[in-house]
């Protein structure tokens, strides 16, 4: 094919990101930051102009590894962002102009992977499962009993089912 248009990162940026099109057209895009844990969200037309973009600093500072910046749209067009490290995460959900509905932190650790049914996020990682719903509150969670590091994980929703499975470094195997 032939491209259309592009844009590139800007400094203290990673990588490392995600890109959805939105029910509208638009194209939303992630970026980690080198603040370990932090990430940049921006919102571009079909052509390619920029609409807005927001930065969110890690929830908490941390010397381990960032989780993805992952960016969902729900049915009503909200985007929700998780960003995260190993000490703490952040969901935060923007309207379709890119203003903050809530910004919410959390002490338990990163997240490796999330899924959104309706408006319900539910994320998995760093030993902890959990669900939040449409206002922020974290209404569900489960954890490990102990503290576990270098997790993998993933979660799927098929229907009223939810899987949600992620493994651990536990005295230097999996």
């Amino acid at each position: 094919g032939e491209q259309v248009w592009q844009q590139t990162g800007v400094t203290g940026e990673y990588p490392a990101g995600e890109v959805i099109f939105t029910m509208n057209g638009d194209v939303v895009a992630t970026n980690l930051l080198a603040d370990n844990g932090g990430a940049r969200i921006s919102r571009y037309t079909p052509a390619g102009d920029k609409l807005w973009t927001r930065t969110f600093g890690a929830a908490y500072k941390s010397y381990g590894l960032p989780g993805p910046a992952l960016v969902f749209e729900d049915y009503r067009g909200d985007l929700l962002l998780t960003s995260s490290n190993s000490d703490g995460h952040r969901i935060v959900k923007l309207d379709s102009a890119g203003r903050t509905v809530w910004n919410k932190t959390s002490r338990n650790g990163i997240i490796k992977d999330a899924a959104l049914k309706g408006s319900d996020l539910f994320v998995v990682g760093g030993g902890f499962n959990a669900k939040y719903e449409s206002d922020g509150s974290r209404v569900a969670e489960s954890k490990t009993d102990r503290n576990v590091q270098i997790t993998t994980g993933s979660v799927a929703i098929d229907g009223d089912k939810l899987y949600a499975g992620y493994s651990a470094e536990n005295n230097g195997s999996f």
